[in-house]
């Protein structure tokens, strides 16, 4: 779906000259389920940054499309504001003679081959079969000519009956973990009740929650969190079913020779249910523990109008209208985070925020369990007017689109929904600002420190995290009744104006060049509901100024950490009509030239280019690219006020504060209480809201930067086209890109670690602290820390930064430094241990520093521990989407082409690419941010979607004998179509995840903010040169022996231990989006077509359509290689779209049809 460098939600989908682009998401494949074929079995869809293959928001069945066409590079000067490829399909129509076919297809997956896994885990193939029917018709409406002209309809109809079934992969405890006894690799055991200070181990909540988790029956195969000890595997197939109408009607009249007129009805309706929540436990009524059911449906209605007149004004002028009116809803129906244990107050998600990777019988994490819907209304009028005059073509255009987007959503954005949540554990461990140590033992015999505080808070009912989102609404923002959702309705307006001219100049000689102007404004709501990121003066917060300040600021030992705050846009000091400034700068100069050289035959330039046999074409483009309505309309929903999410780090049972606690203070679900800790919300708020000064902390927020605006991209490009023979052609060229102000979403509350104090930076300091607490590289191996406190220095920073505070008075300590290692080591939080240097920050800010509070989560005005300001400002930080990123792609393309020799056609293509920068994401992404906020150069590396090479191949064969089909013998021998489709390609940049999961550069909590998904990486020791292929291997004994027995690794131990924690200070740069290469991929795909001819107009068709004609077992790349998940490390989770939850199955199928022609 990515495009040439740009991300999968920048192509354009044209439908009848009218725009046919999802308003929301720009690919159709974020928020709803994408129909786009994927031929590198389910690998191209693992990664966070890349969505499946992008579509228009209406259908097109191959029966309802007269022609399509695709541009990938040098657009012409129409095409602006969307950065992918041009996609343009045009309806069939009516003639003069009747035309049409009835059709069914059908595929019984009784037939089909199963996957790899679900044979390693005795999985039957999934039942299910569905049919595809449907029938066309056109022709003339009446027979006779009215109003000038005849008039033609055409008109198709589509259904979809699919009752799917699919393999899901889950976790669940093992036998010792639901008794609170946990286990080490080395199958040593440690009862929890025997090393609670409290005594109490297992909570009784926790208890009564896991009788719904069925046994372990399959290996690991959800991800990382999976170590086949403690943490277990589950599979089982779960009924997903969905049905679709879909129909069109296209009608043409011609209003005399000059004048032509056509409209277009589109109408589709899905019904889908999901994997999204899925009960495996037996909770609900009628489910049964152990059969998984479906909790989740995304049904989808568009419908579509477009209508055009195309004026003969002239011999030599032309004038074609169009109007268009897309009608894109859908909406996401969940059972929600309902509460399990009777008595709670709310639901308990044991090893935090995971679809798959939680231990309760049906998950409660947000981004899957939060409820939406969205209903885009968007009309669109174009004009274009073609004059033809000597030697010139000229055209000049112009667009008005107006897009009015309704939107209603019940979370944050990031990860806290309108329903309480308690998080038993976290991605990163046992939460933020909760201390649980592991013993000696564990850690000696390979137990992860991060796994021991996440499963021990699992299993005690410590909550790292108590959250909810309220909502609130009117202009004092009152507080809205419970599960009540909030909503925004907002309008958009779009102009493009652009003028072309294709001058021929010579014979031999065409220039093309143009320019065009587009203007896509801030959205405004209808009644103001946008909330801005403002400062203490109510001015919206640059993001770019503010990060600067605040590099400036502690470069000289000073603190920037100003009071934030949110207000509606028209409460703002100026009193703001939109959430960021208009851009006005979207000029697109375009030229291209082609050449078509006429050499004879007898010199060098004449046997290479030939005469009229080759065309040498090159071009240049700017291009801007599209703001998608996910952020003009869902973000200023997002940032405190009209939903108010409010969280509470590390919930203390003895004042019932947040942000610290240990195994004797953390509340504790079912044996402290009902309902942990968490600040209640007020009636109203004031405006601005300033959480924690004149209201509670907030969660997590997001905004929009005030100079947010489209991406720019500079394509160029060169290709050579030469006719070798009369059916064959070569074509060979070079595309390059250049792409400025990216989409980058940014944490601007990251830790300042330049900040300098006694001559030293924090960054320096802490690099020479880690290196020498945890033995230099050899400690470091693995993510381990050797923990050795003698051996550490002085170190300036530290002295200074903490002298004076009683920090430093620690037994044992002989300096500051030392007090760090000690409070922050093995033997205390764990944080430096582990390289998670935002919470160690975080700590050492929170009464340790003797310079004011550098963080949005320091505590403030807090005597007791329960005051307002006790959880900060904002529990993690506010992400702000900017437009600062940069990237840049290179592709050499090859293609070879031959047409109907002997009755074959064939085309082959080859394509070498490298696609750079500093983390291309969509738009809807969340949660997201930098690896180093300062620098973005850090995170500089391969994008998402950096596949280096791609080659397809298809052949289409028809026999050219019996075309006629007379006789018997030709019924039988004629007719006859075989048409093989290969695809390989390079595998995908493959992430080695920190063992904090996302914090060792400062850049945010590792639980709302994570560093931009997957480009925070673990740093080899030792350059890794092991390939990227499949190896037979079970690993060993706690390593890569949780999963199925196949990894990437052929030693899973020697490659995990050559891994470390990259060390701020020390490591400059990370490797982009992966530091390894992931699974290289083959498929081919067949079909055969018999035709059958019964009269010279009526004829039928049999098909068998075989998807993976060879079987091939695609496995995927694994899923959340990381470091402290040694017991997963380098495991594939099986065969693509028919594990892992990925959709769509893959091994081979055949799916039949039959149609009647006439």
């Amino acid at each position: 779906g990515s495009v040439a460098g740009a991300a999968v939600d920048q192509s354009y989908f044209s439908l009848d000259g009218g725009n046919n682009t999802n308003d929301m998401d720009g690919s159709m494949s974020v928020y709803t389920a994408s129909f786009a074929g994927d031929p590198t079995g389910g690998i191209a869809n693992q990664s966070a940054g890349v969505a499946a293959g992008a579509t228009g928001v209406m259908p097109t069945p191959a029966d309802s499309v007269e022609e399509f066409k695709t541009n990938t590079a040098n657009q012409t000067a129409d095409f602006n504001s969307s950065a992918g490829a041009e996609v343009k399909v045009v309806t069939k129509r009516g003639t003069n003679a009747w035309h049409g076919t009835a059709y069914e297809y059908y595929l019984d997956n009784n037939f089909s081959a199963n996957t790899w896994d679900n044979n390693f885990n005795g999985v039957r193939v999934p039942s299910f079969h569905y049919s595809r029917f449907g029938g066309a018709v056109g022709g003339p409406l009446i027979s006779k000519e009215i109003l000038g002209g005849k008039t033609y309809f055409f008109a198709n109809y589509e259904g979809f009956r699919y009752p799917n079934t699919t393999t899901i992969n889950k976790e669940v405890p093992s036998a010792n973990m639901r008794l609170g006894i946990l286990q080490d690799p080395t199958g040593a055991t440690y009862d929890l009740k025997t090393l609670d200070p409290r005594g109490f181990g297992i909570s009784p909540a926790v208890q009564q929650l896991w009788q719904f988790e069925p046994k372990s029956n399959a290996a690991c195969a959800a991800g990382s969190r999976c170590d086949g000890i403690n943490v277990l595997g589950f599979s089982a197939n779960v009924g997903i079913p969905q049905t679709s109408n879909f129909g069109v009607a296209r009608l043409d009249h011609d209003f005399g020779a000059k004048w032509h007129f056509m409209s277009t009805y589109r109408y589709f309706k899905l019904t889908r249910s999901t994997i999204d929540q899925i009960d495996i436990g037996g909770f609900f009524p009628g489910d049964k523990i152990g059969v998984p059911s479906s909790k989740s449906t995304n049904p989808q209605e568009p419908w579509y109008l477009a209508a055009g007149l195309t004026t003969n004004i002239s011999s030599n002028v032309t004038n074609d209208i169009h109007y268009s009116f897309l009608r894109n809803w859908w909406a996401w129906g969940r059972a929600g985070d309902v509460v399990q244990v009777p008595g709670l107050a709310g639901a308990l998600e044991p090893l935090g925020e995971s679809r798959d990777q939680n231990l309760s019988p049906f998950n409660v994490n947000t981004q899957q369990t939060r409820t939406r819907f969205w209903d885009g209304k968007d009309h669109m009028v174009r004009d274009d007017l073609t004059l033809l005059r000597g030697n010139h073509l000229f055209q000049l255009g112009g667009i008005y689109q107006h897009n009015f987007n309704w939107h209603q959503r019940t979370d944050n954005g990031g990860g806290i929904n309108y329903q309480l949540v308690y998080q038993l554990g976290t991605t990163a461990g046992a939460g933020t600002g909760v201390t649980i140590t592991a013993p000696d033992a564990w850690t000696a015999n390979g137990g992860s420190t991060s796994v021991w505080g996440r499963d021990v808070a699992a299993v005690l009912g410590i909550v790292s995290a108590s959250q909810i989102a309220y909502t609130r609404s009117g202009p004092n923002l009152t507080l809205n009744p419970p599960l009540t959702p909030a909503f925004d309705q907002s309008t958009i307006p779009y102009y493009n104006v652009y003028f072309s001219d294709t001058w021929h100049m010579k014979p031999t000689f065409t220039l093309t060049y143009g320019l065009g102007w587009t203007l896509e404004m801030p959205p405004v709501e209808k009644n103001g509901k946008q909330v801005e990121f403002v400062d203490q003066s109510d001015q919206p917060i640059d993001v770019q100024g503010y990060m600067a300040a605040r590099q400036r600021a502690a470069l000289l030992g000073q603190v920037f950490n100003p009071d934030v705050g949110f207000a509606l846009v028209g409460n703002t000091s100026n009193g703001l009509k939109y959430p960021y400034n208009p851009f006005y700068g979207e000029f697109s100069p375009r030229i291209a030239a082609a050449w078509n050289p006429r050499f004879d035959g007898s010199g060098v330039f004449g046997k290479l280019l030939g005469r009229d046999s080759t065309v040498i074409r090159g071009g240049y483009g700017r291009i801007y690219g599209r703001l998608n309505g996910v952020d003009l309309v869902l973000v200023p929903l997002l940032g405190t006020g009209l939903i108010q999410p409010v969280q509470c780090l590390a919930p203390n049972r003895l004042n019932g504060g947040c942000g610290a606690s240990d195994l004797n203070t953390a509340f504790r679900i079912g044996v402290d209480g009902t309902a942990a800790p968490l600040a209640k919300a007020t009636a109203t708020l004031p405006q601005p809201v300033y959480p924690g000064i004149n209201n509670v902390s907030a969660g997590a927020g997001e905004a929009l930067d005030p100079r947010f605006r489209p991406n720019v991209v500079d394509s160029f490009d060169l290709t050579i086209q030469r006719q070798l023979t009369k059916n064959i052609t070569l074509e060979f060229g070079y595309i390059g890109r250049r792409v400025t102000h990216e989409y980058q979403p940014i944490n601007v509350n990251a830790v300042p670690y330049m900040m300098t104090k006694g001559g030293q930076r924090f960054d320096k300091a802490y690099s020479q602290l880690v290196l020498q607490y945890c033995g230099g590289m050899a400690g470091l191996a693995g993510g381990n820390c050797a923990g050795n406190v003698g051996a550490v220095t002085a170190q300036p920073f530290f002295e200074t930064a903490l002298a004076g505070t009683g920090y430093c008075n620690v037994a044992g300590a002989a300096n500051c430094t030392q007090a760090v290692a000690i409070n922050e080591g093995n033997a205390g939080t764990t944080n430096l241990s582990s390289q998670n240097v935002w919470s160690l920050w975080s700590d050492l800010d929170s009464g340790g520093f003797n310079f004011p509070r550098s963080m949005m989560n320091t505590p403030l005005n807090c005597p007791t521990g329960a005051e307002t300001g006790c959880g900060g400002q904002l529990s993690s930080g506010v992400g702000i989407n900017a437009s600062v990123g940069h990237g840049n792609y290179n592709g050499g393309f090859a293609t070879l082409r031959m047409s109907d020799w002997k009755g074959i056609t064939m085309q082959s293509n080859f394509t070498w690419s490298k696609a750079l920068g500093t983390g291309s994401v969509v738009q809807a992404t969340s949660a997201d941010t930098p690896a180093d906020p300062f620098n973005l150069d850090v995170t500089y590396g391969r994008q998402a979607f950096d596949r280096r090479f791609v080659y397809t191949m298809f052949v289409v064969y028809q026999p050219p004998f019996f075309k006629g089909q007379s006789g018997v013998l030709g019924h039988v021998l004629g007719g006859w179509t075989f048409a093989p489709l290969f695809a390989a390609g390079g595998g995908q940049p493959l992430p080695v995840g920190t063992i904090n999961a996302g914090g060792s550069f400062g850049e945010g909590d590792s639980n709302n903010f994570l560093a931009n998904g997957n480009t925070e990486n673990a740093v080899p020791i030792t350059p890794y040169r092991g390939g990227n292929s499949i190896h037979r291997t079970a690993g060993s004994p706690g390593f890569g022996d949780g999963g199925l027995p196949v990894n990437i690794f052929a030693n899973p131990e020697a490659v995990y231990n050559n891994f470390r924690n990259p060390i701020l200070g020390l490591d400059t740069r990370n490797g982009g989006w992966g530091i390894l290469t992931g699974l290289p991929y083959w498929n081919m795909d067949m079909s055969i077509k018999k035709e059958i001819k019964v009269t010279e107009r009526v004829g039928t068709e049999f098909q068998v359509v075989f998807t993976n004609v060879l079987n091939h077992a695609q496995l995927l790349d694994p899923v959340g290689i990381a470091l402290g998940a040694p017991g997963s490390f380098g495991n594939s989770p099986g065969e693509g779209n028919g594990s892992n939850n990925n959709g769509p199955y893959s091994p081979r199928s055949m799916e039949f049809g039959f149609r009647v022609r006439f």
